[in-house]
This record gives structure tokens, sequence and C-alpha cells, in this order.
């Protein structure tokens, strides 16, 4: 059995989620989309590991089960059904099947994971004995159940007239106009013929996924089952405009059994194909509808999650409601809530239901329905579920507090904060093993006393009492009572947190109460969203907080995180003790490579070393390796003896030597040499230094307005820019978060280093006569992009939008450890394999677009290939902005149409040159050859140098651009960025080139002069006072990460 081969065979049987299995020749195929009994013919489209998976052609013969007419004139050929043909109640034993298998699966899944069958026994084989079934339910209606539908436009065929509907089966952008659509209510299809109808008249366009262009994008309706009311949405981009005056009024005139009580039209520019809204216009009415459930009555909203079938929902609820039983003493949990359905028809049978959601719309329409309602047992949480439940109080059983015994002063913040929950807590002191390492003792018995809660020292590396940590959790929690902890503030505050528990609502139980009131008096927003206090109890909280605030001259928040350290230093100060003055290695190091005065120079030249061994040295001899034996003599003559062996023509073998293997072959040679770079890197990372030059460049950084967070970006993008930028998140001010963003790809990536190397390649060969002289270009970039950002950084920070002060930088400095090879490697090939993926597809792309552009023309009013690349299509856009650019020193329109081709891919600048210089073969790979062929595009080492100081400046690649945008969350913010960024290149650029060509023995012109009063501009902008130095603030944040 081979791919691409067609079978016959017969569905046996079809398991969840819609796998049908055929068997050939004791082979088990999988075939989706098919019925059971039915007999197929399909084609195998993937084969690996004994598994088989075939793509169904044709269905050949029916099926037993097929016993009725499709209801849907579309049917089959639509993607929206399955079963048409196979009556309701067969359908329904089908999933029945499917259902079951899983459980009876997940049982014995589960008795083997806790041990109790490790032999088949009876009691496995009959998993069906430990758990009820209750059967099937159906839908009261089995058509026109669905209240939401999404239809999208686009055509049916290539070209074809504008459809709306559903996809095809099995395809991804053909859609069929679906006007017979059975899921829904005729009113749904009746407004979608409406819509397609308006738009096929005005010849509108619709949005094509690949290409990113086109307007119309989907129809999103939702409609009341019971309520019979209607919202309509029209989700298109903002590439086109249309009057929707008159589609409003053709909408509210169709004679409808419901009523439209809203429409929309949501403008949505995502690349990806989801129903999202970047802004939303009303266009008639409101944005909500009601639909009632089980006598309950539900607010809902365009993208509020609500059960699509209603009246299967209320016999889904009613279920629920009837398993969950008596549960009127008990809190109940909502996860996933939306629009809070479940917690309220639970609120009935629950002391409590708390209800998390990670919406904040739904979150507030839920909070809207519980008040419709009348219930006042609801509370709703808006957040990630995992993250919320850490800090719901009433989910553990009991909470094991990881501490650090080597930084304990530290650590105890957040104990001093557990033990106050009203939830047992269990101390792990790990790193124990540590503690005489570092002449530090601790009395754990008194610790305990002292802080109210067992604790257990541990080892988690070297797997060393943490058997006995989950031991005394257990039979902590099997206690069922909290031991709540002694007085941890002032005596005022401890007075101030006895009445505000006082007044708390009776809901909070007695454990919890304290939890709450330093809560309240934190002025914790959260707390007082999730739980409403009486008018006195407010008063009474907010009369403490103004007494205790008063009395101590700060803010509650600052007077609780200061009484917690005082408590901790006085029982630490009992509880531990240090030896004098024994310093650890790391320590020792630390005296050193943090040192004020050595750290730097330090840094320096540990990156000269990383850089020069990189693209040097080491660096060398394996790309030599790569380029002479690996490719020469194994890939190039294998490559070629293919072509001639299949009888390739002259073009296609022109294209694939001359414009791929030219192409990527310059680019390739480069991988040995990166994945060096990276390697090195890679260790100073994972041994800890990394970290430290962070620390160290603070200082440095906080002259010229930043801090040592806006380094981090920096020291990531030296390996590629995009983790760079998104490592930008955790910089809290607006201002210096966007100005990291706007400079991290200053810093040369990996991508940057084949230019950099070639480029310092033509430049030493102006003075050395040789191209192999070029290797200290890559270090001194590396430091030239450290300078090009503060530069930057100065002159943005004297304007008002970058102003302000920089955030503190306050950062725990990990142990120096031997790196993990394992770790190390890991982080190699991510960094490299990104590379070659990118060779392989944007490059690979851009080597062929190049090829075609710098080989063809016209000559004598026809258009062919061309023998002088001065004919080329290459050389008539090159030409026509190369004037833009000869200021820089690099006019010749070849090295114009290179940069810019640094915008697909930072890489494809050298392949676009092997391409262009003509070079074949293995010679494309080596870049001496590269810079040899190259040399005669600059007239000097002053103009290399500014070709590759431009290339190193300028917006960065296509995929760190839109991670930019991204980053940016704001369009006016991003232009701003990409604009400044090409500017600052092309000024800087000038002023290098103009003065450097001057002073290197150039005569003086008037590009000389400019270049000049542009220096002058910026060592003003540079030194001018700054207007904003007395501002105290820190700059706040409004754009989140």
């Amino acid at each position: 059995m081979k791919k691409g081969e067609i079978y016959e065979g017969i569905i046996e049987k079809v398991e969840f989620p819609n796998k049908g299995f055929v068997w050939v020749d004791d082979q088990k195929v999988i075939v989706k989309n098919g019925i059971p009994g039915q007999k197929v013919r399909f084609m195998i489209n993937k084969k690996r590991s004994g598994r088989a998976e075939g793509r169904l052609l044709e269905v050949l013969e029916k099926s037993p089960l097929e016993t009725r007419e499709p209801a849907c004139q579309e049917f089959p050929a639509c993607g929206g059904c399955m079963y048409q043909t196979m009556s309701y109640e067969a359908q329904k034993e089908m999933k029945e099947c499917q259902v079951r298998e899983l459980l009876d699966g997940a049982v014995r899944e589960s008795l083997a994971k806790i041990g109790k069958n490790g032999d088949v026994t009876e009691e496995a084989e009959a998993a069906d004995r430990l758990y009820h079934w209750d059967g099937i339910y159906g839908s009261p209606i089995e058509f026109g159940y669905r209240n939401k539908m999404e239809f999208s436009f686009g055509d049916e065929y290539k070209d074809g007239p504008l459809s709306l509907g559903l996809h095809k089966k099995g395809s991804t952008y053909d859609i069929l106009n679906t006007d017979d659509c059975k899921l829904v209510h005729p009113d749904m299809t009746k407004i979608l013929v409406c819509v397609r109808e308006f738009f096929l008249e005005r010849n509108a366009s619709f949005y094509k996924k690949l290409q990113h262009v086109g307007y119309l994008r989907h129809l999103l309706l939702r409609r009341g089952v019971t309520s019979g009311e209607i919202l309509v949405h029209v989700v298109t981009t903002t590439q086109e405009e249309y009057d929707l005056e008159p589609l409003k009024e053709q909408l509210l005139a169709l004679p409808l059994e419901g009523k439209i009580v809203g429409i929309m039209h949501i403008l949505n520019d995502s690349l990806s194909d989801v129903v999202q809204s970047d802004e939303t216009k009303i266009l008639y009415g409101k944005d909500y509808f009601y639909e009632e459930l089980l006598g309950l009555k539900f607010k809902i909203s365009t993208f509020s999650f609500f059960q699509p079938n209603s009246l299967a929902a209320e016999i889904l609820y009613s279920k629920v409601r009837e398993y969950v039983g008596d549960t009127r003493d008990k809190v109940v949990f909502d996860l996933y809530s939306g629009t809070g359905t479940i917690a309220q028809l639970a609120a009935s049978v629950a002391s409590e239901v708390i209800g998390v959601e990670i919406v904040e719309d739904a979150v507030k329409a839920a909070r809207v329905n519980a008040a419709l309602n009348n219930i006042n047992n609801c509370r709703f949480i808006a957040g990630d579920v995992l993250k919320v439940l850490d800090d719901v109080p009433e989910k553990p059983d009991v909470i094991i507090d990881l501490v650090d015994a080597t930084n304990i002063e530290r650590n105890l913040y957040l104990t001093t904060q557990l033990i106050e929950t009203g939830v047992p807590v269990v101390i792990a002191l790990n790193m124990a093993d540590l503690l005489e390492k570092r002449g530090i003792k601790i009395d754990v018995e008194r610790l305990s006393m002292l802080l109210n809660c067992p604790i257990v020292e541990t080892s988690a590396l070297k797997g060393k009492g943490l058997d006995e940590v989950v031991e005394e959790a257990i039979k902590v929690a099997k206690k069922n009572t909290v031991d709540l902890p002694k007085e941890i503030f002032s005596k005022d505050v401890e007075a101030a947190i006895a009445e505000v528990k006082n007044v708390l609502p009776s809901s909070i139980s007695e454990d919890k109460r304290r939890w709450y009131a330093v809560k309240f008096l934190e002025n914790d927003s959260k707390v007082a969203e999730s739980v409403v206090l009486s008018g006195n109890g407010a008063k009474v909280v907010e009369d403490n907080r103004t007494k205790i605030e008063k009395a101590e001259d700060d803010d509650m928040e600052s007077i609780v995180t200061d009484g917690r350290y005082q408590f901790i230093q006085k029982i630490v100060s009992t509880t531990v003790k240090k030896s004098g003055e024994k310093l650890t290695i790391s320590d020792k190091i630390d005296r050193i490579v943090t040192n004020r005065i050595l750290g730097i120079p330090i840094f320096i030249a540990i990156m000269f070393v990383v850089y020069y061994i990189s693209v040097t040295t080491i660096g060398t001899l394996v790309t030599d390796w790569t380029n002479d034996t690996f490719v020469a003599e194994m890939i190039q003559p294998a490559a070629q003896s293919f072509l001639e062996g299949i009888g390739a023509s002259a073009a296609i073998q022109d294209l694939i030597v001359n414009g791929i293997i030219g192409g990527l072959g310059a680019v390739l040679g480069f991988v040995p040499q990166m994945a060096i770079l990276f390697l090195f890197l890679s260790i100073l990372e994972d041994c800890g230094y990394m970290v430290r030059i962070a620390f160290v460049m603070d200082r440095v950084f906080r002259h010229f307005g930043l801090s040592g967070k806006s380094f981090i970006p920096l020291l990531i993008s030296s390996g590629c820019g995009i983790p760079g930028i998104m490592a930008s998140k955790t910089i809290e001010q607006d201002n210096d978060r966007r100005l990291t963003i706007m400079t991290a790809t200053f810093i040369p990536c990996g991508a940057k280093l084949p230019v950099i190397a070639m480029m310092g390649g033509v430049m030493t060969s102006y003075v050395t006569r040789s191209y192999k002289a070029g290797g200290l270009m890559a270090p001194c970039m590396y430091f030239i992009g450290i300078v090009a950002v503060l530069v930057a950084a100065i002159i943005l920070k004297k304007t008002k939008p970058f102003s302000g002060k920089p955030a503190p930088f306050v950062m725990e400095l990990p142990q120096y450890h031997i790196p993990s090879a394992k770790t190390v490697l890991l982080h190699v090939w991510e960094r490299l394999k990104g590379f070659i993926i990118k060779a392989g597809t944007i490059l690979f792309l851009a080597c062929v677009v190049m090829w075609f552009l710098s080989g063809y023309g016209f000559v004598n009013g026809s258009f062919g290939a061309v023998e002088d690349p001065g004919n080329s299509l290459l050389a008539v856009i090159g030409g026509a902005i190369a004037p833009i650019f000869a200021p820089l020193g690099f006019g010749n329109w070849k090295a114009v149409a290179a940069s810019l081709s640094g915008f697909s891919a930072k890489e494809s600048i050298v392949s676009t040159m092997g391409v262009l210089a003509n070079i074949t073969g293995d010679a494309s790979e080596d870049a001496v050859t590269v810079a040899e062929a190259v040399r005669t595009w600059f007239p000097s080492a002053v103009a290399a140098f500014s070709f590759l100081l431009f290339n190193l400046l300028d917006s960065p690649c296509l995929a760190a651009i839109s991670t930019m945008a991204k980053e940016m969350q704001s369009r006016k913010w991003f232009w701003f960025a990409i604009l400044f960024q090409n500017i600052f290149a092309y000024v800087v650029t000038l002023i290098v080139y103009q003065i450097g060509t001057f002073a290197t023995g150039g005569a003086f012109t008037v590009g000389t002069a400019v270049g000049i009063v542009l220096l002058l501009v910026m060592l003003f902008l540079l030194f001018r006072p700054d207007p904003y130095k007395d501002q105290k603030v820190y700059s706040k944040r409004s754009v989140q990460a």
C-alpha cells in the first residue's frame, strides 16, 4: 500500500471524531466523512508507522443506514452536514456508541494509572459497570435549531461570481451558496440571500485569504429561538467603502417571522480567518438580544458565548442540575462560564456559584444577566481560568509553598500572604542542600512554629524530600482545620483588620475573613468587584484606611508591604544564622564581572571574542569545509548530474544553477558560522552571564533614559530580532517599551551576519588587498548597533511622547552553573532551524524572483531573456530609485536592488548579490568570491561601510516588521517606528559617507555640506537641554502587553 494508490472498501465503523475504518488486505485505513456500511472509493494520502489514511473520492454504494432523502438541496457537497440521509434516531445511536467507547477507554486508562488493573481483570473489561449511563438525549428539533451562524463570502470556483454560505466539503477556499440551509431558521437564509444580492449588484470583492486583499469577509447572524430577536453582522475589511444604508432598509423590509433588533458593520483587518472586531459600527438598533432558558432571561451580545442550540441546552442544563444534586451548602465553580448561563441555573441549588471567564465582555454580560434574574449568590471573575484558580481561596485543600532556602527573606513575603488565605499551607524549603556550602543555618522547628505551618526541607535537583512534602500536604488536608497566622502587622493595622472582618458579608467563611479584610484595606479592585459590602461596611473600611494612612503618612498598600517585611525580618533574625564573610563562587565571580569599572570592558572583550571566533578562525574553518567538501564535492556534482540526466532545458538549468543555487548557496554557506555564534550566545545565556550584562548595562542605559530591562531585548535580538521585540513586554512603561521595540533591531541579528562578513571583506580589500580580513567587522557592528540605540534613545527621550524617568530595574541574579549540553544544543537548533526554514521558503522565492527580474527584460521592444543585466527588469526598477541612495555611496542599481531585497529577509541581500553578480556553483557560497564580484559596485571602503550601516539600521525583515505591528498595538506608533528607523538609517548613513569621503581625501561637495549640517542638527538634538528633565513621574502604561 503506497501513497496515491486508489482502493475500494466498506466503512465498517465510524469513531469520534468522524473517523471511518476500512479494511484492505488486513490493513486498517482511516477514511473520514463516511457513514458505516457505505462502499467507498478512496485514495491513500498518508502512510506512516503502520497507519494509513485515505481521502474519500466517491460513494459507490449507500449504507443500509441511509433510509431517507436529504432535506437540504446542497447535500452532500456542503461541509455543514454529514448524516442527512440517516434517520435522526440512527444518528443518535451511532453517536451514543462513539461516546460510550470514549468513556470506556478513559475509565480503563484511569484504572491503569492508579494501578487497579495491572492485569486484564473483569473489572477493567467491563468498564461500563463502573459508571452510570443514562442514555443519549436528542435535540427537541432536528432542523433550524442553531441560534448563531457564521457564513463566509467567497466564490464556488476560481474567479466565479460572489457566493455567500458555507465551505464545500473538504475545501478551505470554495464557498457554496447555502440558501436552503436547514441548520438555521428560514429567517436567517432570507437575510443571507438579501445580503448576497446587495453586494452582487455592487460588484463588491470578497477577501482572499492568501493575498490578504478584498472587502467582504463574513455574515454573522444570531437569532433567539424563544424571543425571535435577530442580530445581523456584516464583517468586512477597510479596503473598500460602500454605503450600507440601502442594505439596512432592505433588511428591515424583509418578511420575517422574527424581528431584527440590531444591524452591525464589523471592521476586521486581521490576517487570520476568524470573526473579530477592530471596530464595530451600529447601523441600526442595539448590539444585543435576549434569550430565555428554564425561566431565566439572558442578554447576549455579538461575541458572547451561548449554546448554539437553545432548546437542547435546556435539556443539558436540566440534567446537569439533576446530577449535581444537593449542593445547598457548597460552592460551585463554573469554569469558562461565558455569559454565566450554567452558573445562574446552578445558583438555585448552591450556596454560591463562582464563574470564571477570560473574555471581559462576557463577564460583564454575566453580571448583567445575574442582576436581570435577581440572582445574588453568583459572582463572576474575568481572567485566565488557570491563573484565577490560583487566586481563588475556595479552590485548594492545601497549598505547597516552594521557598528558596538560600534567599529566604524575599521568598517568605509570598508565604505571609498565603497563610492568610484560610487554606492550609505546607512549606517546601527547597535548595536546603546548599545551605551548608553557603554557611547558612536555619532553625526549621522554630520557623515552623512562628509561621504556624509545617516545613519540610527539600532539594528538587537531587529529588530529596519531595515524597515527604506530598505526604505532609495530604496529612494537613485531611485535618480539615486551618491554623490561622498569628499577628503579622502593627497593633493599629491588626485592630483595623479585626474591625473590617466584622463587617464582611456572612457568605465569607471565618477562615477566609482575614484575607478579605487585608485586601479591602489595601483597596484591591478585584476583591471590591467580586464582593459587595454594605454601606456601613464600606464606611468602616474607608475610615480605618484613612486613619492608618494619615498616621503613617503613606498609602495603605505600602504600609501593608512594609509590615510584612518587618515581620519577616523579625522571624528571620531568630531562626536564620549566617556565617561571617563566606562568599560563594558566584559571588566571587560577580565581584569581577559586575564590577563598576571592569564590568563593561569584560563584556566588550567577551562579545568581541564571540563574534571574532564565529566569523573568522573556527567559523571560517567550518564554513570552508561546508563549501569546499560538503557542497562542492557532494551536493553540486549530484545536482548537475541530475539535471543533465533528466534532460532539463537550458532555461531550467539556468534557473536552478544561477538563480536558486547561486542565491541560496551564498546564504547557506554561512550556516556553520551562525551555528557557532548561536552556540556561544546560548552558553553565555545558560551559564548565567547574560543576565549579569543587563545588570551592568543598567548603569549605562540609565544615563540615556532607559533601564536594564531595555537591554534584555537587545541581547536577545543578537540572535533574532523577533523574540527581541517580543521580549519588550516585560517593560512596564509605554514610552520605554515603544522605544525599545523601535531600536531592538539595530543590533545585528544572525541573519545580518552573512552581510557583515561579506561587506567586511569588501571594505578591508581596499586597505589590505585581502578579502579575508573582514572578521573584525562583526564585533564592531555589534557595538555600533548599541551606540545607535543610545543615540536614538537620547534624541527621543527629549521629546514629550518618550519623556519620563526609566523604571526601576530589580532583578535576581541566578547562581552560575555549568551549561546543560541539551539545553544549549536545543537553543542553537531552534535559532538555526528558523534560519534554514526561511532559506527554504522566503529566500527561495526571493532568489527565483531576483533571477527572473535580473535575467529578463525588454530589448528592442520585445520581452525575453537578456544577456546584459543592465537591460533587465531589475535594472529598470533599481535604476529608477538608485538616485535616492546615491548620496549614501551606493547609487549602483545592483546594490540598491540587493538592499531592497533585505526587506523580505536580511539574508537575501547576499543571495541577491550572488544572483546579480552571476556567480554559479560552489563559488556562490564563498564570501570571498561574492565579495570580489561585488566590489566594483562600491567606489570606496567608505561606500561599502555605508551600505552595511544602512542595512544594519533600516527596517528589519517582514517577519520582524509584522511582530512590531503586533507588539506596538497601535497603527500610529507602528508607522512612526517604521518611518523613524528608515529616516534615522538614511541620515546617519549620509553623514558617515559624505563626511567620511571628505576625510579620506575626497572633494568637498554639496553632499558634504548637507552631511555637516545634518551632523550639527543631530549633535544639537543629542546635547540640547532636556525640557522634561525634572519630570518626577514614571511614564504610565496604557497598552496591554
